[in-house]
C-alpha cells in the first residue's frame, strides 16, 4: 500500500470512530490513551463548574473537539511517517467493525448519563412555556452537581426534571413552591402561605390570562416543588399536573450556550 493511500485510509478510519485509525496504523493504545483524554477534560472541567461560567463552558468544548481532532491527526501522521507500512493480521474489516461498534456503544452510554457522571448536561429548549427567558431553538447547559438525595432548589430556579406522568420525558420550568409550603396566585399575584411574593422574585409572565391570573391555594407535600413556566398563560405546568418529586430533578438550567435569535448565545439564565 502507497503512503499516500495509507494516509488517507487512516483519516478516514478515525473519522468513522475514533480510535480506528490507530488500530489501522498499529498504535491502538496510543489512540485510546488520546480518547481518554478526550472524554476526562469534560469530566473534570463539568465538576469544576463549568456549566456555571460560561467562558469555561466554551473552553470545556474547545478541548473536547481539540482532542477528537488531534486523534485523526495523530494517525494520519503515524502512517505518514511510516517507512514501509504493512498490513498485519489484526487489519480486518471484522477487526475495524468491532472496534467501531465498541466505540460507539461506550460513548453512547456516556452520553446518556452524562448528567450524573460528568457534573453537566445540554438540553434544547423546544417550546415557549419558558418565554422570555428561554426562547424555542435554545441550547441551556445545566448543572447537574447538586441534585440527588436531599437537594432542594431555592425559590426562582430554573430546573430541568422528567417529567412526572411520564419520566421519559423532560421539561423545564422555573420553581415557585418549596416542600411544605401553600401556593396561591390571586389577581396574578404569587402567593406563599398567604403572603404575597414581590414582582418578579419567582416568575414573569409575558401571556397573561385567567388561568395565569388567579389559583386556588394549593399545599406543597414534603420531598417535592410547585414549578410554573414564566409565560404562564402558556405553560402546562404544576397547576394542571401537580408538583414535582426532588428524585425528578436532573439540574438547574445556568445559560444559553447557544441561540439562534442575536443576542442570546452566551448569556445567563436567571
Amino acid at each position: 500500500m502507497t503512503k499516500k493511500r495509507s494516509v488517507v485510509v487512516a483519516g478516514i478510519a478515525s473519522l468513522l470512530a475514533p480510535t480506528v485509525g490507530h488500530v489501522y496504523v498499529g498504535r491502538p493504545f496510543r489512540g485510546i490513551v488520546i480518547l481518554g483524554a478526550a472524554l476526562l477534560a469534560p469530566l473534570v472541567l463539568g465538576h469544576a463548574g463549568a456549566a456555571r461560567s460560561v467562558g469555561l463552558f466554551y473552553a470545556m468544548q474547545a478541548l473536547y473537539l481539540g482532542l477528537f481532532a488531534f486523534l485523526i491527526v495523530d494517525c494520519c501522521l503515524i502512517a505518514r511517517r511510516a517507512v514501509d507500512y504493512r498490513l498485519k493480521p489484526h487489519n480486518r474489516g471484522l477487526v475495524y467493525i468491532l472496534v467501531a461498534a465498541g466505540i460507539y456503544v461506550g460513548l453512547g452510554a456516556l452520553a446518556e448519563f452524562r448528567g450524573s457522571l460528568y457534573g453537566f448536561d445540554s438540553h434544547r429548549i423546544p417550546a415557549s412555556s419558558m418565554t422570555p427567558t428561554l426562547s424555542p431553538g435554545d441550547y441551556v447547559a445545566t448543572d447537574t452537581r447538586m441534585a440527588g438525595a436531599g437537594y432542594v432548589p431555592e425559590r426562582g430556579t430554573v430546573v430541568v426534571f422528567e417529567f412526572p406522568r411520564d419520566r421519559s420525558l423532560l421539561y423545564v420550568k422555573r420553581v415557585a413552591g418549596l416542600p411544605g409550603e401553600t401556593i396561591a396566585i390571586v389577581d396574578g399575584v404569587l402567593f406563599i402561605d398567604g403572603a404575597p411574593l414581590p414582582a418578579g422574585l419567582t416568575t414573569q409572565v409575558s401571556t397573561p390570562d385567567a388561568r395565569s391570573q388567579n389559583f386556588p391555594p394549593t399545599a406543597v407535600p414534603e420531598g417535592a416543588v410547585f414549578v410554573l413556566g414564566d409565560d404562564r398563560g402558556n405553560s402546562y405546568d404544576s397547576r394542571f399536573w401537580g408538583p414535582v418529586p426532588l428524585s425528578h430533578i436532573r439540574g438547574e438550567v445556568t445559560l444559553i450556550w447557544y441561540s439562534p435569535v442575536p443576542g442570546r448565545t452566551g448569556s445567563e439564565v436567571r
